[in-house]
């Protein structure tokens, strides 16, 4: 009989670890989720970050309900980020960021004379260095001057030997990057567009 309560004993503390165990993987994966999107690839998550970094908490918790089908409330997250990623990640009036880290461009400032316009061009050109474009290719591209018509700078980057054109994809671009324009220049702003929406034109 001893035994038997022994073994039941045993048994209910190796389940108790084991639920511990899985609840620890899941609130890590959470926080490595949130790391990536909050400091790398926001659009993943259909979130916009705003120019300290601050996405709200409530697209966040559905970006991890839809994602990765875990389903918690704004208590639980704060509970799992005070546990595993106090120093990395940060809640502030019902919104959330990570503190350091990022490669999307935070705190820019729009240049003068652009407004944020919805309507853009299907397509939009950027002159960029060559040896540039890896980074470009690989990481996206940081605050840049945009334009819808690239004959005239073609023609005028053949002297150039390391200057290229590349080729945004705007309209899918802009469901995740806000795009401003200025009408005396014609030209565009964007403060960065992800990589998955740029390609290689010239």
């Amino acid at each position: 009989m001893l035994l038997l309560h022994y073994n039941l004993i045993t048994k209910e503390k190796l389940m108790a670890n084991e639920k511990k165990k899985k609840d620890s993987n899941e609130s890590i994966n959470i926080c490595k989720f949130l790391t990536f999107i909050l400091r790398h690839k926001p659009f993943v998550a259909k979130i916009q970050l705003d120019e300290n970094g601050f996405a709200e908490i409530d697209k966040i918790l559905l970006a991890v309900k839809k994602i990765k089908n875990i389903d918690i409330d704004e208590q639980k997250l704060s509970s799992i980020i005070k546990r595993f990623a106090n120093k990395i990640l940060e809640i502030k009036d019902k919104k959330i960021r990570a503190k350091f880290g990022h490669s999307v461009i935070l705190n820019m400032n729009v240049p003068s004379g652009f407004v944020e316009i919805k309507d853009i061009p299907h397509t939009l050109f950027s002159i960029i260095d060559s040896r540039e474009m890896w980074s470009i290719m690989s990481s996206g591209l940081k605050p840049s001057n945009l334009k819808s018509n690239f004959v005239s700078d073609n023609a005028r980057l053949k002297p150039l030997e390391n200057m290229k054109i590349i080729k945004i994809d705007s309209e899918k671009a802009s469901k995740s990057s806000n795009f401003y324009y200025d009408k005396d220049s014609n030209t565009y702003f964007c403060k960065f567009v992800p990589s998955n929406f740029i390609s290689y034109s010239i």
